[in-house]
């Protein structure tokens, strides 16, 4: 006879659990959203500080667009191409230093002996400048700045 009760009281009782007519899981699931959402807004404000890594966390650098780049270009900054020596001889940045990806990769950084001073990389394309801009970090290069590729330059070149 139990039986018989808790099998019917079982479906009214699974039924009738809502609250403000949504069911448990999308309430709970609510919650989850909301609280992702504080969660996010907190890491934002704290993102507007500064980035720094944490204790065993690899250093980061900066991506910038051009413009940004441009703005950054007075003396002092290191504009650094990574091209080939045949590319730099096509065209390049007015101001810019050549120092092959390949060279930087190697370690051959002798020409860069200040390791807090404003670095601005640039390639063709933005794929060398990139890999150039990790390696410069991972040597402990601190203000390195990749603004992509000669190719999204929207201002003069020397030739």
């Amino acid at each position: 006879m139990y039986k018989y009760i808790l099998l019917i009281l079982l479906p009214v009782v699974l039924c009738s659990c809502t609250i403000n007519d949504k069911p448990i899981k999308e309430e709970v699931a609510d919650d989850i959203v909301q609280s992702v959402e504080e969660e996010g807004k907190e890491d934002m404000d704290k993102n507007k500080e500064v980035d720094e890594p944490e204790e065993n966390e690899k250093p980061k650098y900066i991506k910038i667009t051009p413009e940004e780049a441009k703005e950054m270009m007075v003396e002092g900054n290191i504009i650094l191409d990574v091209r080939t020596q045949e590319e730099y001889n096509q065209g390049h940045i007015e101001g810019a230093k050549l120092l092959p990806v390949d060279s930087i990769s190697a370690g051959k950084l002798e020409d860069l002996p200040n390791k807090d001073q404003i670095i601005l990389v640039y390639c063709r394309s933005g794929n060398r400048s990139a890999t150039a801009t990790k390696a410069l970090v991972n040597a402990g290069y601190t203000n390195v700045y990749d603004f992509g590729g000669i190719i999204d330059w929207p201002y003069e070149v020397v030739k």
